[in-house]
């Protein structure tokens, strides 16, 4: 029993011993599979793992160019007003605006002495069937191609909704009926932004829009300067950068000048339904008074 006992034992250690150097070897494995000595093929695997960090890179780079580049652009979204006022072959389109004349119809002029559109002011006749002004249309400008034809028009209508009373539209085959694309609403002194009928901003004119320092500058929604209007001795010059709108831009200018027009007019018509009261209550001042 006694000698039974000691070869048990014996094994016991036998197996012991082997399973601790079962363990030394994996351990010997594992760590030759985590440690890279020069001459083995670990080198391999970490060129693998360099270039798919590599290819994750890339990946993300051209996502974030892609995201940068090929952005979604609502403004191309929206059929411009007026297509044929688009700047396309030049890089810019310089143009001569006459903003600061007192005229209700006048020409604007390519530099070269073209004429680009003609405009002309229409002020509605209560007394005419049909008039714009049974539409609550206070004053309009027409803006006309060289032959005559009307491509748009900015309107000043009563009773709008808040900051839409100045309009830009586009003319219908109905003489009266037009289709409004964007109003213009103004946001601070000197300030006005142009906003398509969805509410998507399209161009901000801001600077002084009167007297010698004229200078009124276009910024689109990326606050990138695309036209400026200034004065430059006895003309008023424009420039409308390459893929513009030429037409939005002197439509909103228009509207601009149409509010100013339709406050002089307004304190016109005040002065003179006040003179004829005024001069009754001189006369009545001045005649004798009757005697019973």
């Amino acid at each position: 029993a006694g000698v039974a006992m000691l070869k048990g034992l014996a094994l016991a250690n036998l197996d012991v011993e082997k399973a601790e150097k079962n363990f030394q070897a994996l351990r010997g494995a594992w760590l030759q599979i985590g440690t890279c000595v020069p001459g083995q093929e670990c080198y391999s695997d970490q060129i693998h793992l360099m270039m798919l960090l590599v290819l994750l890179c890339l990946t993300i780079g051209s996502m974030l160019c892609a995201f940068g580049f090929f952005r979604e652009d609502k403004d191309e979204m929206f059929t411009p007003l007026t297509p044929q006022l688009v700047v396309k072959k030049e890089a810019q389109l310089n143009m001569r605006f006459p903003f600061d004349t007192q005229d209700e119809n006048f020409e604007i002029h390519r530099m070269d002495g073209e004429v680009l559109c003609r405009v002309a002011l229409e002020w509605p006749d209560p007394f005419r069937e049909g008039s714009s002004s049974n539409a609550g249309v206070l004053g309009s400008f027409k803006i006309q191609s060289a032959k005559g034809n009307n491509i748009a028009i900015v309107k000043s209508r009563q009773h709008s909704a808040m900051g839409q009373s100045l309009q830009l539209c586009r003319p219908t085959a109905h003489e009266y009926m037009t289709d409004m694309f964007a109003f213009v609403e103004p946001e601070a002194e000197n300030r006005y932004c142009i906003r398509h009928r969805t509410g998507y901003p399209l161009l901000t004119l801001s600077g002084s829009f009167s007297g010698p320092g004229l200078h009124v500058e276009g910024r689109n929604k990326d606050n990138a300067l695309i036209c400026e209007l200034k004065k430059v001795g006895e003309h008023c010059e424009c420039f409308v950068l390459q893929y513009v709108d030429a037409g939005l831009v002197i439509g909103g200018l228009l509207a601009v000048l149409l509010q100013s027009r339709m406050l002089e007019r307004t304190a016109q018509v005040a002065e003179e339904t006040s003179s004829p009261d005024q001069g009754q209550l001189e006369a009545g001042a001045s005649a004798p008074m009757p005697h019973f």
